[in-house]
C-alpha cells in the first residue's frame, strides 16, 4: 500500500472493538481501557445497540470535576 491517496477507512479499521456496558462504574471502565492500551471505547446496551462513547478525557474531567 504505498499509495495513501486509495487507502479507505476499511483498509485500516479495527475489527475487534473493546465495548463497555453503561452499568459499569468508572473505574472499572477506565481499568478496561488501560488493559487494551486505548483511549476510549463506545458504550453499548444488552442488544449491542450504541449508546455514546467513554474517554479518557471525559472521564478524568469528571473524576477531577470539571464537568
Amino acid at each position: 500500500m504505498s499509495n495513501y491517496r486509495n487507502l479507505t477507512a476499511r483498509d485500516i479499521m479495527v475489527r475487534k472493538v473493546i465495548t463497555l456496558r453503561p452499568q459499569m462504574e468508572v473505574m472499572d471502565a477506565i481499568r478496561v481501557m488501560m488493559k487494551h492500551k486505548i483511549a476510549g471505547a463506545p458504550v453499548v446496551n444488552d442488544h449491542g445497540r450504541y449508546l455514546g462513547v467513554f474517554s479518557e478525557k471525559s472521564s478524568l474531567s469528571v473524576l477531577l470535576g470539571m464537568e
